[in-house]
């Protein structure tokens, strides 16, 4: 600050005097219960050894199906696969209750396949994983009700190039009385690290670990059914919830509120949904990838509309099979309880009778081959800024859909009897729906063949056992 002085008959002077800046405030947070509180620190989720990759490594990529390994450690279906940012390592959650920890880059040399680590404190079966953002932390979820974040020690590397890993270290348990933990999540809003999970009773919270304390639980209406599974959107506005009567609940996150409910036409129950992150056609932040119950194939939903926009069929004839139109059904009426979908599952309940009556044996039910649809899709993988989504099925079949080029998708492995048999790919539009379906043309399988390499036809598709050379 500048101050003029002047002394009685005398000169003016200026003397410079420094003032000291007011401090500045601390950002501060309200929280749930209303008080005014500084943001604690961010929790030590264990930092990342190489920055995360991109999506653009991944465009380009066209998996040929070779085996690279068989890791058969668990003791219980596999249930949910995640991989850290760095590709690092990843994780895999099984109905054994455990968790493994696999090193990539001793798969990369071969060196064993043995997994690093067993995290084996959770119980129950595990139902869902997610790794927390840009970090080595596992968040983990189980049928006994129980969520487990916990943080894979990783050191550097060796002087033999590999990595050293020294354990985990759970860092929180959150334990509900709502019955399973279907789906977990992670995202990090800067001011807010949430954990969202959602239990089969209807309910999804918010958990912030920064505040160490439930950010916003939302409840879906129990007429809809069971809660199956979640999805939360990249850009962080929405969530959408998919229950065992097939309805969609689609929730605004900046006001905790239902905006819209749908049901799949195919009243079954959701399996999974994935947002789309194609960037074929410009942005459809607003779209998503559905698998549901007695639906051959994949629906794709924009959410403004609640309209499909996109289907993905596998028929097991030709390519003469009707479809009838994709269109959302109504939500639930006050009194309505579900009670035509018993004449709908009557059919599966049949089939297990005349299986047990039969020959005794529940192997064809847990195959998945008989009952319900015999290509319902079990997984999907959409990475963002790819032109492609890769699913697995009933079917035993991993395929990889082409959406800009649909006639270059194929099949990525299959089950050993489909040797020669010749796949095409048809694309309709059905009352604004494109149409992709996937069809055999070639129902009577031919002899195994020598090699297992599988060639292209002009017409379409061409699966091997093993491996699939999509540029052949």
């Amino acid at each position: 600050a500048v101050v003029s002085t002047q002394s009685t008959g005398g000169p003016v002077g200026f003397h410079v005097l420094e003032v000291p800046s007011p401090p500045v405030p601390n950002p501060v947070l309200y929280s749930s219960r209303s008080r005014l509180i500084s943001p604690p620190p961010p929790p030590d989720l264990g930092g990342l050894e190489i920055p995360a990759l991109s999506g653009d490594s991944l465009r380009d990529f066209r998996p040929k199906g070779i085996l690279v390994a068989h890791l058969h450690e668990h003791r219980g279906p596999i249930t949910g696969v995640v991989v850290s940012a760095d590709n690092l390592f990843f994780a895999t959650g099984s109905n054994d209750g455990t968790v493994k920890i696999w090193d990539c880059q001793r798969l990369e040399k071969n060196v064993t396949n043995r997994s690093r680590l067993t995290y084996s404190s959770q119980g129950g079966r595990i139902t869902s994983l997610s790794v927390c953002h840009h970090s080595h932390t596992i968040a983990a979820a189980s049928d006994n009700g129980t969520v487990h974040l916990f943080k894979v020690e990783c050191a550097g590397k060796r002087e033999s190039g590999v990595h050293k890993y020294n354990g985990t270290t759970t860092l929180k348990t959150i334990h509900r009385t709502e019955g399973a933990i279907v789906h977990v999540d992670h995202f990090d809003l800067g001011v807010q690290s949430l954990v969202v999970y959602g239990s089969e009773r209807g309910k999804v919270h918010g958990w912030d670990l920064r505040t160490r304390e439930e950010a916003w639980v939302m409840a879906n209406q129990s007429s809809l059914g069971l809660l199956t599974t979640l999805a939360v959107d990249p850009t962080k506005n929405w969530i959408i919830t998919g229950s065992s009567r097939g309805y969609l609940t689609l929730w605004d996150l900046r006001f905790n509120l239902p905006v819209m409910i749908w049901r799949h036409p195919g009243h079954g129950r959701i399996y999974r949904i994935v947002p789309y992150r194609s960037s074929a056609g410009g942005s459809k932040d607003s779209w998503v990838f559905v698998s549901a119950q007695r639906w051959d194939g994949l629906t794709v939903w924009e959410l403004e509309s609640t309209q499909c926009k996109q289907a993905y069929r596998i028929l097991e004839t030709d390519e003469n099979t009707p479809m009838a139109p994709i269109t959302p059904l109504s939500p639930p009426t006050e009194r309505e309880y579900g009670i035509e979908d018993l004449s709908i599952n009557d059919s599966i309940v049949k089939h297990i009778q005349e299986v047990n009556n039969n020959n005794g044996s529940n192997s064809e039910l847990l195959s998945g081959e008989k009952v319900g649809n015999a290509s319902e899709m079990r997984a999907i993988l959409s990475p963002a800024g790819c032109n492609y989504v890769i699913t697995g099925g009933s079917d035993k079949r991993i395929r990889l859909w082409d959406i800009a080029n649909p006639t270059s998708s194929y099949v990525i492995t299959g089950l050993r009897n489909d040797h020669a048999k010749r796949f095409g790919m048809t694309t309709q539009l059905l009352e604004g729906v494109s149409v992709f379906q996937e069809y055999n043309d070639a129902p009577t399988p031919a002899p195994p063949q020598e090699t297992s390499s599988s060639q292209m036809t002009g017409s379409g598709l061409l699966s091997s056992s093993t491996h699939v050379n999509p540029n052949a």
